[in-house]
């Protein structure tokens, strides 16, 4: 039973002292890397009314591949595709 309190106490010890030492957020084109989705909808006035989504990677060095965007205006479907580069204002 003592070693069970034991080590029922060292747990939470453990766990507040990780929960209490939070990592740095570091911001740079690097920080971006992997696949992302994206959406964005909004009523144009009128009776207009388009919504995008789409995806893209982020290679972690400033570049932009395999993107990809579907839009919807009114019901009327549209794709395309695009490449590119970024930069990260942080």
């Amino acid at each position: 039973m003592r070693s069970r309190i034991t080590a029922t106490l060292a747990f939470f010890f453990l766990a507040s002292t990780v929960t209490a030492t939070p990592a740095l957020a570091v911001c740079s084109v690097a920080s971006l890397k992997g696949t992302y989705g994206y959406f964005h909808g909004r009523y144009q006035g009128g009776a207009l009314l388009r919504a995008v989504v789409g995806q893209f990677t982020a290679d972690g060095l400033g570049g932009l591949s395999a993107g990809n965007w579907t839009m919807s205006t009114n019901g009327a479907i549209t794709t395309g595709s695009f490449v590119g580069n970024y930069n990260l204002l942080c």
